[in-house]
């Protein structure tokens, strides 16, 4: 499985995550990393059996070829950097020393997905444990994450924590000039303002323009032309939580399919900053990986010799920042086991993100999301 065949798998999974999320969350700014939590997800399928192997395997579009989504995730993490990006991808288990890892499942995690494995002794000071966690992802992300796990995340039944973590650093294609950077309006909702940094420039970029989800697409490209970052504008100031909506009867692919590049654009977006943790139980349960944090009915009896944990939370983080020169982007995934038509080419376009938008950041190949989100109010 290449990069475009993983992309195409996890676009759906990517939509739905993000349309619970937002309903979860209503008027606050979103970000996630559809990306961190597959790897997350795909490592737990490796040691799922059963029910619970096809509920994961459902989400993550994975098929009866579970294999094939094992590879497309080691192929993919083996080339994610190029030598404009820097795209980082860290997994790490912690397993309890009193469990047995079964030596298949050791194998799959190092050799697919890099991931290291440590024994531990959660029984004796799990908060040194949980801190020494947080250590390992501030440092995989750069001190970008710094407290995954909060208080008490970490006791003494715990059996193991998958950790994933990713940092993606990227600068623009073209480069804001920060002389052009100015204080502006950014309107909240059709009633109120805030005062915003926002970037400006003219020059070329792909857009494109909706009328059954009633907003327009730019696509900002990073240097390196293997990713860039999408931002989706409702036409209306208020409009972005109708077109949340109706991402869930309507392709976002097509949307992007329908980029089309524009030789005169003016575009001003605002310098923002969104970070967000989450827990993904709710979330997962909707879209139906309910077995998985069933003490009862979890089969994830693949991972241990001796027993079968189920998960008692799946932890998610991700940071989001953008400026003149690119963007700065890092999240982090820990799931806690336990016991039991368009204008003509040549006419000038104004694209002003100034309300409410959705944004993405993307692997060019197969579209596939590595970050997703939405900026309610860039000052948040």
């Amino acid at each position: 499985m290449d990069g475009s065949a993983l992309g195409f798998q996890l676009f759906n999974a990517s939509l739905e995550m993000y349309i619970h999320l937002a309903y979860d969350n209503p008027g606050e700014n979103i970000v996630y990393s559809p990306f961190s939590i597959s790897v997350l997800l795909s490592m737990l399928l490796v040691g799922a059996r059963g029910n619970t192997a096809k509920e994961l395997s459902n989400l993550l579009h994975a098929g009866d070829e579970a294999g094939d989504n094992i590879r497309g995730f080691s192929q993919f993490i083996c080339g994610l950097s190029t030598p404009d990006i820097i795209f980082r991808v860290a997994n790490r288990l912690y397993s309890a020393r009193q469990y047995r890892v079964q030596e298949d499942y050791a194998t799959v995690l190092e050799e697919f997905y890099r991931a290291g494995i440590e024994s531990v002794d959660f029984t004796r000071n799990p908060d040194d444990i949980r801190k020494e966690v947080n250590e390992w992802v501030s440092e995989k992300t750069n001190s970008k994450i710094q407290n995954l796990l909060g208080p008490g995340s970490v006791d003494e039944g715990t059996k193991l924590i998958l950790v994933n973590a990713i940092y993606f650093k990227a600068n623009w294609v073209y480069l804001f000039n920060p002389r052009d950077t100015s204080s502006d309006d950014f309107h909240l909702d059709a009633q109120n303002t805030v005062q915003v940094e926002m970037m400006s420039q003219e020059g070329e970029y792909a857009v494109s323009d909706s009328w059954e989800t009633n907003c327009r697409v730019l696509e900002m490209p990073y240097k390196g032309g293997e990713y860039s970052m999408v931002i989706v504008l409702p036409n209306e100031i208020d409009g972005l939580t109708s077109l949340e909506e109706r991402l869930a009867e309507y392709d976002l692919r097509s949307l992007l399919n329908g980029l089309e590049t524009k030789p005169l654009v003016q575009l001003s977006i605002p310098k923002f900053k969104v970070q967000k943790k989450v827990g993904m139980n709710d979330v997962l349960r909707a879209l139906g990986v309910k077995d998985l944090f069933d003490n009862e009915r979890a089969d994830l009896s693949g991972i241990f010799d001796n027993g079968s944990p189920s998960v008692s939370g799946i932890i998610h983080e991700a940071v989001v920042e953008v400026n003149e020169n690119g963007t700065v982007a890092a999240a982090a995934s820990a799931a806690l086991l336990v016991g039991s038509a368009g204008p003509s080419r040549n006419e000038r376009i104004k694209f002003i993100a100034d309300h409410p938008f959705l944004f993405l950041i993307k692997r060019n190949q197969g579209n596939l999301i590595l970050f997703m989100g939405s900026v309610r109010n860039p000052k948040a």
